[in-house]
């Protein structure tokens, strides 16, 4: 499809292949379009009139289709569906991804057409609360078994289905749009709640209590979500929100030990599927995306520089990407959303120049493939502020320098495209379309 036509000339295409095609190609076809329309329409957090457009069509294409497929389908179309043709329906074709044709419109255009309401919720020293946004009324919600004592943490999943708080006896899991609980964790001393990746699991760290029990001083868990049952534990001795780092596809969770990182399946956490040994790792952390990867750190030592590794998930024996650097204690990983890039913003506690009262940092550029790596050339001395990937480019923005600091625009090559000049200005962010900073 030309999407330079505009949405009229793509429904116009979208008929004409149609009428070409035989009624099963056609029901494959609306199913594929329709989950790719609505995964775009949640990646960017909107729908618009032209979805609504395209959702219509599709459902009036896939209506005629119907009538049509009532009539004898003719060999060319029997074999063109590749042997399904005979006594074929659409019912029959929608069955084989699950779903009933009247079920599938019906769902389409509800879920592109009726968006949930957007929500936020807070947390003050002795209360929480939850509040529809805009566009809707801003009002407070009646929340159900809502905690009379100090609340410790907050959190939602990040597809917004789940939200959580940790009380001072339980954990309790509810759910995002009506607010009725989906478990309880009984469990009293938790401090953080977070959800994994797709929200099927929930993490919970309690301060550190040292036991000759080994189980009694694991104060790092992981529970089911729907069931609240403990799937394993961990002992974790100091708070870090990254302590348990997971895949996209929650196939994996990774925690760092003494020289290595071990990841480990969810459903069986009592020992690890993998491990990634390296002398020295004070750091890492694991890249979002369909193909993960993991990039470890190693400080300096003496005269050896330190170091930052590249490694695809479960494929440890060659690093894909590899970068020595000096002037770097500590860093902090930054991935492009789809993981295929990673930024390392490199820290020392002291400026041995004495210019900067917050040491010395340094940028790095790494391409998950493997086939590009350097240090990021920034125009103006000072400290790196902040960094920020666009959600949907391949391009970053850097605030840095003594202030008044410097913000500059980079491409994928880590050349800078555009200056937005000095200001006094320390953060920045894009929203999640991309199109705002």
């Amino acid at each position: 499809i030309d999407k330079s036509s505009g949405v009229d000339g793509m429904i116009a295409r979208m008929r004409v292949l149609a009428s070409e095609a035989s009624a099963p190609d056609v029901s494959s076809a609306v199913y594929l379009i329709m989950n790719y329309v609505e995964r775009e329409s949640r990646r960017r957090h909107m729908q618009s009139e032209r979805h609504h457009r395209v959702v219509a069509a599709l459902a009036d294409i896939l209506t005629q289709s119907t009538a049509s497929s009532t009539a004898a389908p003719s060999a060319a179309a029997s074999r063109r569906s590749s042997g399904v043709g005979r006594g074929w329906s659409p019912q029959q074709q929608m069955g084989q991804h699950g779903l009933s044709l009247q079920n599938f419109l019906i769902s389409c255009t509800y879920r592109m057409s009726a968006r949930e309401s957007t929500q936020f919720a807070y947390r003050s020293q002795k209360a929480i609360g939850v509040f529809n946004a805009p566009p809707a009324a801003a009002e407070e919600l009646v929340l159900p078994n809502k905690p009379v004592d100090e609340t410790k943490a907050i959190g939602y999943s990040a597809d917004g289905r789940y939200l959580a708080w940790a009380s001072a006896a339980e954990v309790r899991v509810v759910d995002a749009q009506s607010l009725n609980t989906v478990s309880v964790i009984s469990r009293p001393g938790i401090v953080d709640v977070q959800f994994s990746p797709s929200g099927t699991y929930v993490v919970t760290w309690e301060r550190y209590s040292k036991s000759d029990d080994i189980a009694a001083s694991q104060n790092l868990r992981v529970w089911d979500s729907v069931t609240g049952e403990q799937q394993g534990a961990f002992t974790q001795k100091t708070f870090s929100d990254q302590a348990l780092q997971w895949t996209d596809d929650e196939r994996y969770c990774a925690k760092l030990f003494s020289g290595e990182v071990r990841f480990y399946a969810p459903t069986a956490l009592g020992k690890a599927a993998l491990a990634l040994k390296l002398d020295g790792i004070t750091a890492f952390s694991v890249s979002p995306g369909l193909a993960p990867s993991v990039a470890v750190f190693v400080p300096e030592r003496g005269s050896k520089p330190a170091l930052v590794r590249m490694y695809a998930v479960g494929a440890f024996t060659r690093a894909v990407a590899n970068k020595t650097f000096f002037k770097a204690e500590k860093v902090d990983f930054h991935w492009h959303r789809l993981g295929t890039n990673l930024l390392v913003m490199t820290h020392t506690e002291v400026d041995k120049t004495g210019r900067s009262y917050y040491g010395e940092s340094s940028l790095y550029f790494l391409a998950a493939a493997g086939n590009f790596d350097c240090r990021v050339v920034l125009n103006q001395e000072g400290p790196i502020h902040d960094v920020a990937w666009n959600p949907v480019e391949k391009e970053f923005v850097v605030v840095y320098g003594f202030m008044p600091a410097r913000a500059a625009l980079f491409n994928h090559r880590a050349e800078m495209v555009f200056d937005f000049g000095v200001a006094h200005r320390n953060y920045v962010r894009f929203n999640p379309h991309g199109r705002v900073l």
